[in-house]
Formats: structure tokens, C-alpha cells, sequence
């Protein structure tokens, strides 16, 4: 409890001008007024780095030759038809499941069916197997 009453002691023993206090804090606005219109400069470009950039850039296009091309884009194709082949017989029907395999048995069936099942049913008829 002493220490708390020197501490209050000790900070009443400083007296804030506040005269001196505005003018410091003026001075800080100004400052900071300085800084934020300061406004950033792009830096120089000179013609003989643009010219060694466009250099630069020519080489990098031609280290691609027309046969490097030609061997992607025949690469490219050969993967296209392997992959179309390997989702018709693989994947697709892993996703899909199998076909049903109609034979003619059983599309004679669906055509004998297929009329009594068309009808509507009548109140108080005998359900048809």
C-alpha cells in the first residue's frame, strides 16, 4: 500500500506545459501532413534497359523449337484418344453400370405388357396379374 502513494508522489512531481505540449503535438501533425503528400516516385527507366528487356524477352521465344511444338501437340493427341478409349470401356460403365441386354424374348414380353399397362384400372375390376 506505500508503494502505490510513492508512485502517485513520483508522477504529480512532473508538470505537463501544455503550452509545450500543443506546440510538440503541432509539430507531429505537420510532420506526418509532410510524409502523407509526399508522393512516391516511379523509378527512371533508361532506354538502354528497355532495349536489354526486349533482347532478353526475343531469346526467351525462340529457345521453343517447331519440332519441340510439333511433338507436344502429337503427344497431346495420342493422350486425348487413349484417355476418350480408356472412359468408354473403363470408367463410364464403372459409373453407369451395366446395359441391360434386351433380347427378342424379352421385347416380346414389353410388347404384351405394354397395353395392359397403358390402361387405366376400373373401380370394383379384378386386379390383373
Amino acid at each position: 500500500m506505500f508503494h502505490t502513494i510513492g508512485a502517485v508522489e513520483r508522477d504529480s512531481e512532473f508538470e505537463v506545459d501544455p503550452v509545450k505540449a500543443r506546440e510538440g503535438l503541432r509539430k507531429l501533425d505537420e510532420q506526418l501532413q509532410s510524409i502523407a503528400e509526399k508522393q512516391v516516385k516511379p523509378p527512371k527507366v533508361r532506354a538502354s534497359d528497355l532495349n536489354r528487356v526486349r533482347g532478353q524477352m526475343r531469346e526467351a521465344t525462340t529457345e521453343i523449337s517447331g519440332s519441340f511444338l510439333a511433338s507436344v501437340a502429337a503427344s497431346l493427341l495420342i493422350f486425348t484418344i487413349f484417355y476418350n478409349i480408356l472412359f468408354l470401356t473403363v470408367i463410364k460403365p464403372a459409373i453407369d453400370g451395366p446395359e441391360p441386354v434386351l433380347t427378342t424374348s424379352s421385347l416380346m414380353e414389353d410388347e404384351k405388357t405394354a397395353p395392359f399397362q397403358q390402361l387405366p384400372s376400373i373401380p370394383g375390376a379384378p386386379a390383373q396379374p
